[in-house]
């Protein structure tokens, strides 16, 4: 059976426009190295390449459907069952999804060493990347250049603005000491988001291809990635390399030796007859003269597990005087070398960076290795796997290697534990239901899907019934014997016998005496349906010709509160002659009938029992009717009526042990069967009803009490009296008969003009347009400001002693007050 081929794209943006001769400029100082890509991306890129390339040609090929022809391949396209269970490593570690880490070097003596890093190194437009770095030697000064700017500290932390365009982003940090400088500088890809709208109709492909790092020394290597939209069915390299190239990928150059601009072009053709063609250009230079140029890589590269252990081997040229480990190693080194780097047992990623200086400068570099763990490996299991409905499973569970998270979904949801059981509780509907669960931790997604639990609707239950003997004679009795397969959730009895059944049994059917065909049904079901089953017992006289009544009576309710009714139904066979009832009823009755018990307002047991007879005898029968006594509730509010802001007191009892009771009304609740409880203060005024509702299994009843608010009588000059307002100043504002205030004061101002010479009057300050019916504080305080006020000698103002202006029992005007004043006073 042949497969269908699969292709991995991997989208890698181009360097835009400027960034290529930004990063060359700072090849011109001999003493600057530069880094010529990092080591865990190229590892990576190299190995996806090897285990790629082979697979990727034969998938162009064998979707070209020429070569198909000719070399008789024929794929049948089918459609492929879901993956159930597996995982998925986490994005970090795959290629260009950890951290990116930046490249640099030094100049002069005592340089800073600038350790730069990315994270992540990849993104989609509209996204942001966290930018950390630290530097060594106490630089005096730190700046951003490239796609951010700014003074910067020696160390630090801080978040890019959202990235937008597809194009890769530098970020370069420089600091200087009083001696040397050190920068490094790291690139960050950003590609378009997968698109999920409908595809447009098929046009030209697009080719987008880039070298990362577009720039190095001789003898090192640069990193191809590229991708083709449009379903491209044949791609060519040509230029500085060559051969067929799949759709996607990233792919080594090997190291370039020659200093020189290497050309990597790529042709991509699809079947509307279009290519499109795209170069990726990497400039290699001799490296700067008598400068270290070091190298330093980790093997294995990375993502490891924890617990695992790299070799860091490293080397320098132009013969360094010092090599100086830092980051998650420390020391001195030599020129070069290896180095177990013992367990790394921390999820996380290990930064191991050396510089190596000589009297011209130095560079450094880093070696990043991420450690993540696998992947949980998840189990999920549901027992029993199938039942019928109105029953219940098991869901047992566990995942390994530390999961972080789990979560389930499906038929059950939320957050779970890393294992566990749980029941699913009864299942009433009949379908299949699917399980699912998936667990996370550092190193990426386990998961198991579709764990079916099948419920179906059981068959209807088969029932068996009989009656023995199945013919007697008047007076006489047979047995009913009963029995139902398939588990019946219910059995419910028909026609001369009736009420719920167990779904197996023997009864009697009691003594019958009317001359008929007794019919016995029962009827029972499940979840999947039901079915019923009759048997008949056949009465016959025996001989004789006349029976006696059977009388049958019943209540309805048989339970009732007080104050209630119910009714009486009865009937007799036989024809009789005559029926008599006693106990809780009397009189004469009729063969059949129904009655009131009328209303009933004493708790206790009531007893209805009728005789009926004839020829052959009598027969009597009886019912029972049970009156509970329904609550009595009363309630008060005391007191009755209060202002705003005051409260009161609700007090309550209720008798007849009622099982709850509610409030309603202005409160709210349950509340006991007695108590009390105050209102709290109450605004604003109004009528407010409190009621109380209670019930017990004879009946409810309801009571209220009402609460009168209102608001407090307003008191004028603080309740000192006389007190006197506006309009009782006015039937005193002329001369002769004048009246004014000062301050709290109601002052008699014509008593006091002998004793004040001046004013607008001879020997006065009485003005009826300007003192009378006015406040004369102003006037004698030296400040008034009352119209038309004006003193003998022209002035506006006229001062006094301060015991005549300030109100008290000493002052000069007490003799001529007549009571209090309140200007809010109507």
């Amino acid at each position: 059976m042949a497969l269908d081929p699969v292709v991995f794209q991997v989208m890698v943006p181009t360097p835009p426009e400027g960034r290529f001769s930004k990063l060359i400029g700072r090849l011109h100082m001999p003493q600057f190295g530069l880094r010529t890509t990092k080591i865990i991306t190229a590892a990576s890129a190299i190995v996806i390449a090897l285990t790629m390339t082979s697979f990727a040609v034969f998938s162009v090929l064998s979707n070209n459907s020429s070569f198909s022809k000719q070399h008789g391949l024929n794929i049948n396209t089918q459609s492929q069952t879901p993956q159930t269970t597996g995982s998925s490593k986490s994005s970090a570690a795959l290629p260009g999804g950890g951290i990116a880490t930046g490249v640099g070097g030094t100049s002069g003596t005592d340089s800073p060493v600038v350790t730069l890093t990315a994270n992540p190194a990849s993104v989609v437009t509209g996204s942001t990347v966290n930018l950390t770095w630290s530097v060594t030697h106490n630089p005096k000064s730190c700046g951003a250049s490239d796609d951010w700017s700014g003074v910067k500290q020696a160390s630090g932390s801080e978040k890019t603005a959202s990235l937008t365009r597809v194009q890769v982003y530098l970020f370069t940090i420089t600091c200087k000491t009083d001696k040397g400088t050190g920068y490094s500088t790291v690139s960050v890809g950003v590609t378009a988001p997968v698109s999920t709208s409908t595809p447009a109709p098929l046009g030209a492909p697009e080719v987008t291809l880039a070298a990362a790092p577009n720039a190095i020394f001789t003898g090192s290597y640069s990193t191809l990635n590229w991708s083709v939209t449009n379903n491209p069915t044949f791609c060519t390299a040509s230029g500085d390399w060559s051969g067929i190239k799949s759709t996607a990928g990233p792919q080594s150059t090997g190291n370039l030796n020659a200093a020189k601009t290497y050309n990597f072009t790529l042709v991509c053709t699809n079947s509307s007859g279009t290519s499109a063609t795209k170069t990726a250009q990497v400039l290699v230079r001799d490296p700067p003269p008598n400068v270290p140029n070091v190298t330093l890589y980790s093997n294995p590269v990375g993502p490891v597990t924890p617990g695992t252990a790299v070799t860091l081997s490293w080397s320098a040229t132009n013969n360094p005087t010092s090599c100086t480990a830092s980051g998650d190693w420390s020391g001195a080194k030599a020129a070069s070398g290896s180095q177990n780097s013992g367990a790394l047992n921390t999820i996380k990623t290990y930064s191991f960076t050396i510089d190596c200086r000589n009297a011209v400068g130095g560079t450094n570099d880093t070696a990043a290795v991420q450690v993540l763990p696998n992947a949980p490996a998840v189990s999920l299991t549901v027992s029993p796997g199938s039942m019928f409905v109105g029953n219940s499973a098991t869901l047992s569970w566990s995942a390994t290697n530390s999961p972080t998270s789990c979560t389930a979904s499906g038929n059950w949801t939320g957050a779970k534990a890393a294992s566990g059981t749980l029941s699913t509780g009864i299942l009433n509907t009949a379908k299949t239901y699917l399980h699912n669960l998936s667990c996370t931790n550092a190193g990426g997604t386990g998961f198991t899907n579709n764990v079916a639990l099948n419920v179906t609707l059981p068959p209807a239950p088969v029932i068996s019934i009989s009656t023995s003997p199945i013919s007697i004679t008047s007076g006489s009795s047979s047995t009913i014997t009963w029995s139902a397969t398939n588990s019946p959730t219910s059995c419910t009895a028909s026609g001369d016998w009736s009420g719920a059944k167990a779904t197996s049994g023997v009864a009697g059917t009691g003594t019958l005496s009317t001359i008929k065909t007794y019919s016995y049904t029962l009827a029972c079901s499940n979840a999947g349906g039901g079915s019923s089953g009759t048997a008949t017992v056949n009465v016959s006289s025996g001989g004789t010709g006349v029976v006696a009544p059977v009388v049958s009576v019943s209540v309805s309710p048989t339970s009732i509160g007080t104050g209630s009714s119910s009714t009486i139904t009865w009937s007799a066979t036989n024809s009789p002659t005559s029926c008599t009832a006693s106990n809780a009823w009397a009189g004469s009755k009729s063969g059949n009938g129904s009655a009131s018990t009328g209303v009933v307002g004493a708790a206790g047991t009531y007893t209805y029992t009728l005789s009926c007879s004839n020829s052959a005898g009598s027969g009597s029968a009886s019912a029972v009717l049970t009156v509970i006594a329904v609550p009595v509730v009363t309630i008060s509010v005391s007191p009755a009526s209060i202002t705003t802001g005051a409260s009161a007191t609700i007090t309550w009892s209720a008798t007849n042990n009622p099982s709850s009771c509610t409030a309603g009304g202005s409160w709210s609740g349950s509340k006991a069967a007695s108590g009390s409880q105050t209102t709290g203060a109450i605004s604003p005024a109004g009528s407010y009803s409190y009621s109380l509702t209670c019930t017990n299994s004879g009946g409810t009843s309801t009571s209220s009490a009402n609460l009168t608010v209102s608001n407090p009588a307003t008191v004028y000059c603080s309740g000192r009296t006389p007190c006197y307002g506006p309009s009782d100043l006015a039937t005193h504002a002329s001369a002769g008969n004048c009246w004014g205030w000062n301050l709290d004061w109601a002052i008699n101002i014509t008593s006091y003009r002998p004793n004040h010479p001046g004013g607008i009057q001879s020997g006065s300050i009485e003005s009826s347009s300007a003192t009378c019916n006015h406040d004369i504080h102003a006037v004698l305080a030296g400040s008034a400001s009352i119209p038309g006020y004006r003193d003998s000698n022209g002035s506006t103002t006229h001062g006094h002693q301060s015991n005549t202006v300030n109100n008290g029992a000493g002052t000069q005007i007490a003799a001529f007050r007549v009571g209090y004043y309140d200007a809010t006073k109507p």
